[in-house]
């Protein structure tokens, strides 16, 4: 699973400790965070989706 984030960290308008504690638990659960990402466009494919 990922999760695409056009900020460079997560809940950006809250504290930044409470971000990284959030961050680090995405991190450890295995969950793969783009930080700063400005998606160009989603494709469908046969086995899921595209990302660019």
């Amino acid at each position: 699973m990922a999760l695409i984030h056009k900020y460079d960290r997560l809940m950006n308008r809250e504290d930044r400790d409470a971000a990284e504690i959030i961050r680090q638990t995405f991190v450890r659960e295995g969950i793969n965070l783009v930080l700063g990402a400005k998606p160009l466009a989603v494709e469908r494919r046969s086995g899921g989706k595209v990302i660019r």
